[in-house]
C-alpha cells in the first residue's frame, strides 16, 4: 500500500491557519465544531465530584510546520493506494489534559523532545579533525 500526499506551494505559503486542539479522548466528529464556545479552561462540580480540564498552549518546533491532511474516501481495500489532501496548516495548537496537571512528563509533550533528538541523530557528523 502506498500513501500519496497532495499539497501545493500556494497552500503551504497561505497565511490562513487552522485552530488545532488535541483532546486525549474519543470524539465522534470529523466536521467543524464551535471551538471557542466549548473548549475553555473549566472545572465542573456535580454531586461532590469535580472534573478539571486544563489546556496547554504549544507551538510547533522551530524549522517545522504543522500540517493537517484529510482522506476523502473510505479505505475499501487494504492494499489500495491512498491519497491524503492537505486540509490546512498550523503553527500553534492546544493540548488538553483532563486527569492531571500539565508537566514535561506528559507523553504528548515528550514526543516533541524526540523530534529534536531525531534531528540530532540524523544530522551530519563532523570528524574530530574538523573541530
Amino acid at each position: 500500500m502506498s500513501i500519496k500526499l497532495q499539497l501545493t506551494n500556494d497552500q503551504l505559503n497561505s497565511e490562513e491557519e487552522l485552530k488545532v486542539h488535541y483532546v486525549p479522548a474519543a470524539v465522534n466528529n470529523n466536521g467543524v465544531i464551535k471551538i471557542d464556545e466549548y473548549f475553555n479552561n473549566y472545572t465542573i462540580e456535580e454531586n461532590g465530584v469535580s472534573i478539571n480540564a486544563l489546556r496547554i498552549e504549544n507551538k510547533v518546533p522551530e524549522n517545522m510546520q504543522g500540517l493537517i491532511f484529510r482522506e476523502n474516501e473510505k479505505l475499501q481495500i487494504d492494499d489500495a493506494e491512498r491519497l491524503l489532501k492537505l486540509n490546512g496548516k498550523f503553527e500553534k495548537f492546544m493540548y488538553w489534559n483532563y486527569d492531571k496537571n500539565p508537566s514535561e512528563n506528559d507523553a504528548f509533550r515528550k514526543a516533541f523532545h524526540y523530534l529534536k533528538l531525531a534531528e540530532e541523530l540524523h544530522s551530519e557528523v563532523k570528524s574530530l579533525d574538523e573541530t
